[in-house]
């Protein structure tokens, strides 16, 4: 089912430092003339490997946005953990008025483990309007609200793509490297959810 994230607060801080991309780089932590530069490739890169590995890294409040409930009483996936917590889940009944008024279910149940939301027992979801935004679920995920939680192969994984593409500025080059992405890849196979989610995705 289609299904639209977006974030509500975004991260304060990044799971690696200028230094520590600096380091990688091998820029001295004093030079400060491509420090715009780097920041930057910490944010690019934290953005994609958090999308390849399906995950968040530091605490970010976002919004599930889905059409419809995905059955009387399925579970529902919450993208990008691990999830922390559920601020609100609201929905747009069959029967609501014409302009869209919302209301708030609250007769729900979650596992932060496997990032599941379902109704309760002894409840359903309840039946919405069809529309893009029928049913909107606000949510916090992360490892914390400081880098420390973070897992180190995340880190690394950031840093290895910062590497790359401060080395490589151009789409293309006349000496190809395959080594770095395949690595990136492998780690964030490594971080991304296993089976214990499948059902639910």
């Amino acid at each position: 089912m289609p299904n639209d994230i977006s974030v509500l607060t975004a991260a304060t801080v990044y799971p690696c430092t200028l230094n520590e991309a600096k380091m990688q780089v091998r820029v001295e932590v004093a030079e400060h003339f491509e420090d715009d530069y780097l920041n930057s490739l910490i944010q690019v890169a934290t953005s994609l490997v958090e999308i390849q590995s399906d995950r968040t890294f530091v605490n970010a409040a976002k919004r599930l946005t889905l059409p419809a409930f995905l059955g009387a009483d399925r579970p529902i996936y919450i993208p990008g953990p691990p999830l922390v917590s559920i601020q609100q889940v609201l929905y747009i009944a069959d029967d609501a008025s014409p302009d869209g008024t919302q209301t708030a279910f609250t007769d729900y149940q979650l596992s932060l483990n496997t990032s599941q939301i379902w109704p309760t027992e002894g409840f359903n979801w309840p039946s919405t309007r069809i529309r893009p935004d029928a049913v909107q679920i606000d949510y916090t995920s992360g490892y914390g609200a400081t880098a420390a939680g973070v897992p180190k192969i995340a880190k690394q994984a950031i840093l290895m793509l910062i590497a790359q593409w401060y080395l490589q500025r151009e789409d293309i080059s006349d000496r190809q490297s395959y080594t770095v992405p395949h690595a990136v890849d492998c780690l964030c196979d490594q971080l991304r959810p296993g089976d214990e989610f499948a059902e639910v995705r």
